[in-house]
């Protein structure tokens, strides 16, 4: 399985709602660009939480989570790879002021 579908199994796990954004997400909507990562999108900060990552770190990926500083619009994000490579970043948004506003374009 691959490291992405990993990752969406576990934040699925933890009921948290996100969305793929970044330039895979472009390339969906018709802008192809050329990158190897994922980035994703949640609200849930229980994402930062190592304990959610615990069964991905043992199977062998790194899993380095981090929390936002204060003045940081963003809450945090989680890089998940191989050999500290980040092959997805999950990106928590929310602790911005004002909030962040998310539109979804279908």
């Amino acid at each position: 399985m691959r490291t992405f579908d990993r990752v969406c199994a576990v934040l699925d796990s933890l009921n948290a709602q996100y969305v793929l954004i970044g330039a895979r997400a472009l390339g969906l909507r018709g802008y192809p660009r050329m990158t190897a990562d994922y980035d994703l999108f949640t609200l849930d900060r229980g994402v930062l939480q190592p304990s959610a990552w615990k069964e991905l770190e043992q199977s062998g990926l790194h899993v380095d989570p981090r929390t936002g500083d204060f003045d940081d619009p963003l809450g945090g994000v989680v890089h998940i790879g191989v050999d500290k490579v980040a092959e997805v970043h999950v990106v928590v948004g929310g602790q911005g002021n004002p909030p962040i506003q998310i539109t979804l374009v279908r």
